[in-house]
Formats: C-alpha cells, structure tokens, sequence
C-alpha cells in the first residue's frame, strides 16, 4: 500500500502528463523512440538529422507543452526522491518491528524529502559524469568500422574492438564500485543520519560486490516489467 502510494500513483501521473505533452506535440505517445545506436552511427559518420525551423513566436500551445514537461520532470524527480524516503521509513519501521502505517511513513518521508533528492542527485549525477563519457568512447570505436566511407582495414576494426571492450570495462568496473559504495548514501540521508556519505561508505566496506549484485538484479527485473 505503501509503494503503490508513494511510487505507483505519481508514476502513472507522470506517465499520462508525458502522454498528453506528447500528444500535443503530435507524437504518438504509443509509438517507440527511435534507436539511439541508429542515431549515433549516423552523427558519427556525419550525417544529420532534417529539422524545421522554428517560428519566431512560441504559440500557446507551444508554451503549454513546455509548462507541461517542465512539470513532468520536477513531478519524475520529486516523486523519486519522496518514494526514497518513505520506503525507506517503512523498511526501517518493518526491521524493528514496528506496524507500518501508510500514512506516516508518507509523511515522514516528504519531511525528509530534500535531503534524499540532493543524496540522489549526487550520487546519480556522478555515475552519469564517468558512464556517459566512457561508454560514449566505447560506443564510438564500435561503431566506427561501420561507418559508411570509413577507410579501415580488418585490422584496424580489430583494434577498435579492442579499445571498446577495454574502455567499456574500464567504465563498468569504476560505476560498479561506486554505485554500490554510495548506494546507501539516499537511504542514510532519508533516515536522517549524521554524515550520510560517510556513514555509507562505512557501511559497504566488505560488502559492495553484494549490494552491487543486489541492485543489478533489481534494476534488470524491473527494467524488462
């Protein structure tokens, strides 16, 4: 009850707010976004995507769409970081015992609310720091021997491979570690912990490749639902 409160309901908003901003812009919300891979290799070998020109004036429809996926992004954040603090209240009151109530841990988590979303922003925003760059490079050297007109030869692609999979690796390894070090890092500060950083670094010394496992598994068996 819980979850479908605090990370089911503002999810489903969320998604029908992205659905009408989507719908008024003249995309069908029910049809899949293109391949980012297709996009990449066509940039990477330089070519464009057709864009129109914008009109002068923003009409207000046009404003209207802005405000609305404005909206759809700090709701996305928002609720995120509120859906952090109050599980997290309700596993602590379920470890000690305690009965849950629905309502409180609601409220105790949007009390703890910032502290939780700037401990996300953080951690998610360095993960994104070192995975962007590094598997962007690896994508690029993939990708390269394809590229239509590329002069290179069976051993140059050879090469290429070899720096993708390294620079990938190198990549995975690094967000890994640090994912799962920092992993407590929301939950500490939605409990309200002194020093949140500290205390989940502390906390992951001897145990990161575990929560590491633990949260692989997680983030793929709610990625393919």
């Amino acid at each position: 009850a819980l979850a479908a409160l605090v990370s089911a309901a503002p999810s489903i908003f969320t998604a029908i707010l992205e659905a009408i901003v989507a719908a008024l812009s003249g995309i069908n919300p029910l049809v899949g976004a293109p391949s980012p891979f297709d996009t990449f290799q066509q940039a990477l070998s330089g070519q464009t995507a057709a864009t129109t020109a914008a009109s002068a004036t923003p009409s207000a429809l046009d404003t209207a769409i802005s405000l609305l996926s404005l909206a759809a992004i700090a709701l996305t954040l928002v609720a995120g970081a509120w859906s952090q603090a109050a599980l997290t209240i309700g596993a602590r009151e379920a470890t000690l015992g305690r009965p849950i109530s629905v309502l409180a841990c609601a409220r105790e988590g949007w009390k703890r609310l910032w502290p939780t979303f700037w401990a996300l922003a953080f951690l998610y925003g360095i993960l994104a720091i070192i995975a962007i760059p590094g598997f962007g490079f690896a994508l690029a050297f993939a990708l390269t021997p394809s590229a239509p007109g590329a002069p290179i030869s069976s051993a140059d692609t050879v090469v290429l491979f070899v720096f993708a999979a390294i620079s990938g690796a190198i990549t995975l390894l690094i967000v890994a570690y640090l994912w799962s070090r920092f992993a407590l890092y929301p939950i500490a500060a939605a409990l309200g912990l002194p020093q949140p950083m500290r205390q989940s670094y502390a906390l992951t010394s001897f145990g990161w490749r575990r929560i590491f496992w633990a949260l692989l598994t997680v983030t793929v068996i709610a990625g393919v639902l």
